[in-house]
């Protein structure tokens, strides 16, 4: 195979990474940066020219550790949904909106009924709606709206476009925009996933120090699913997909669509005749971010919480956590849930806390789980991919919860994996997403259930999902 080299990088809520992968999915070098964003309470904003800087030094800090002076294909992606407003001159009229963000809970309401779908509070159709009736100079002058790898790869090229997986795999669902009144002219043209977007400019190929005209090829369309899919090769029906990150999702192959209100459910698009199910819990990542920060101090690290967690026997001494810090997507679909540590005693300690805070993660993840199984998706494995996944306690606490095995990638950075995939199959080195994916994505052996915790976690994960209904009412 001819030498090859793909310049990838992903925008996620917590960093932004860039890497250099070869034409067989070895990555050749690795940079990365904390995200910065603002939260507070129903808000999640993110300045836009500051992470296209900070994207540019990721790129740029990829490309010399590589020692690379020019690649085959550049592809960006970003964490999804999220929303960039511009004006007509292709500035951002305000701050991005990030997927945490619930100030639409009722225009999402309102969309969902009007045409008998879910529409999130944060798909860029809800939020445009409540810019119009609550932020209506911003509103007035919006031009274009699209996600941030749209206006990251427009800054690289040029060309604004708005990237999908599917007509119906994306955030720009055209019932929508069309029960919300909202002109078609602010979105811009569509284009899907892998197709060329443009070439690298003058200006930002030298301060890459690459050549310009290299391709740019359209990320997933703020979907990073998808190039977890392809960086995790979860193609077959008794095959799961966990996606790690500062939320987590489960995503499954269905042989009919899901009609489940915390799920979501389309057309497969790697898969004729075939749908995709998944479902995200807002927190996890995150939820260990702050209880690190919290309990443990600022540069304390994850291995440290998981070794004292490993200590503790499960069931957290019938310490229960509902990790519901930024309100919970699926499967309740509840923005206004809130965190809660349920049966504290003066037992507990700091350690007992850590494994509660893992294992109600766990069966949030578990109650997915058993709305898939309610619509026939039986998963005899789980496939892994993520920073996460490279930690063994966490993959055996997930694995005895849910009793199914866990099977870590080789290349945590799967995400990243996918996008470089995307490019190799854009460029023609591959016939196909399946092939290019089954040829290159490498396993590390499988992590079984432990028989001996079955019955506790049986036991507590009863209490735990019956804390929510009973709590509901306060939040």
């Amino acid at each position: 195979m001819r030498e090859f080299r793909t310049l990838v990088a992903e925008i996620g809520s917590s960093r932004i990474r860039a890497a250099i992968f070869d034409a067989c999915g070895n990555k050749k070098s690795l940079a990365s940066v904390t995200t910065r964003f603002e939260f507070n309470k129903a808000y999640a904003e993110f300045d836009c020219d500051l992470w296209f800087s900070e994207l540019i030094k990721v790129m740029k800090g990829a490309l010399e550790r590589a020692q690379a002076t020019s690649v085959d294909g550049i592809c960006v992606s970003s964490c999804g949904p999220a929303s960039v407003f511009l004006d007509k001159n292709l500035n951002p009229v305000r701050k991005g909106i990030l997927w945490m963000d619930s100030r639409a809970v009722a225009e999402s309401a309102f969309l969902s009924d009007k045409i008998a779908r879910y529409i999130p509070p944060a798909f860029p159709v809800s939020l445009a709606l409540w810019l119009k009736y609550h932020e209506q100079r911003s509103y007035e002058q919006i031009a274009y709206v699209c996600q941030p790898l749209d206006y990251f790869s427009f800054m690289l090229t040029g060309r604004i476009c708005r990237s999908c997986v599917s007509d119906s795999f994306t955030a720009f669902p055209e019932s929508a925009w069309k029960a919300a009144s909202l002109p078609d002219s602010i979105l811009p043209e569509k284009i899907f996933f892998g197709e060329l977007i443009g070439n690298l400019k003058d200006r930002f190929a030298s301060l890459l120090s690459l050549p310009a005209g290299i391709p740019v090829y359209a990320g997933s369309g703020g979907a990073d699913v998808i190039e977890t899919l392809l960086g995790t090769s979860c193609f077959d029906c008794d095959i799961l997909c966990d996606k790690t990150g500062t939320s987590e999702g489960l995503e499954a192959v269905s042989i009919k669509k899901v009609e489940d209100k915390g799920v979501f459910s389309v057309l497969h698009p790697f898969l004729k005749g075939k749908w995709h199910a998944g479902a995200v819990i807002a927190s996890s990542g995150k939820a260990f971010e702050w209880f690190l920060r919290s309990f443990y101090g600022e540069n304390s690290s994850f291995d440290l919480m998981t070794n004292e967690a490993a200590g503790v026997p499960a069931g957290s001494g019938d310490l229960v956590f509902l990790p519901y810090l930024a309100g919970e997507r699926g499967p309740i679909g509840d923005p206004d849930a809130k965190g809660v540590f349920f049966g504290l005693r003066l037992s507990h300690s700091r350690r007992d806390l850590a494994r509660a805070v893992m294992e109600g993660i766990g069966f949030a993840l578990r109650q997915i789980v058993d709305v898939f199984r309610k619509h026939g998706i039986s998963p005899k494995i789980i496939r892994v991919g993520g920073s996460p996944s490279r930690n063994s306690v966490w993959n055996s606490i997930k694995a005895d919860i849910l009793n199914i095995p866990f099977q870590p990638v080789c290349e945590p950075e799967t995400e990243l994996l996918g996008l470089s995939l995307i490019t190799a199959v854009a460029s023609g080195l591959y016939g196909n997403f399946i092939e290019a994916s089954k040829k290159i994505v490498k396993f590390k052996d499988i992590v079984c259930p432990n028989d001996a915790h079955r019955d506790v976690y049986d036991r507590i994960y009863s209490k735990y999902i019956s804390l929510y209904p009973a709590l509901a009412k306060f939040f």
